[in-house]
């Protein structure tokens, strides 16, 4: 998505699995709570638990307020081999 852009430090994705959340008909960047949804696609998501939470940069996309992000579900192409590879990589 364009605009959305976060930094997660390796150390701070506590877990990582797939998501079967129902978000058919919503695209783009949402959120709430500091739970965030990054997609493009109803398809292959990938949910991240993150401890210590992020912070968004102040940007138009999240309109210029820094968000809190504790959980992060992305959309990915590959999301068995996204995850192996963090598994592997702890």
């Amino acid at each position: 998505m364009g605009g959305f852009k976060l930094t997660v430090p390796r150390a701070s994705i506590r877990s990582a699995s797939q998501s079967q959340a129902d978000i058919r008909g919503t695209y783009g960047v949402h959120h709430r709570s500091g739970r965030w949804l990054v997609n493009g696609s109803a398809d292959g998501l990938v949910e991240l638990t993150i401890e210590p939470s992020c912070y968004t940069k102040r940007r138009p996309i999240v309109m210029f307020t820094r968000g809190k992000v504790k959980s992060l579900t992305l959309s990915l192409a590959d999301p068995v081999g996204f995850i192996a590879t963090l598994q592997s990589a702890s």
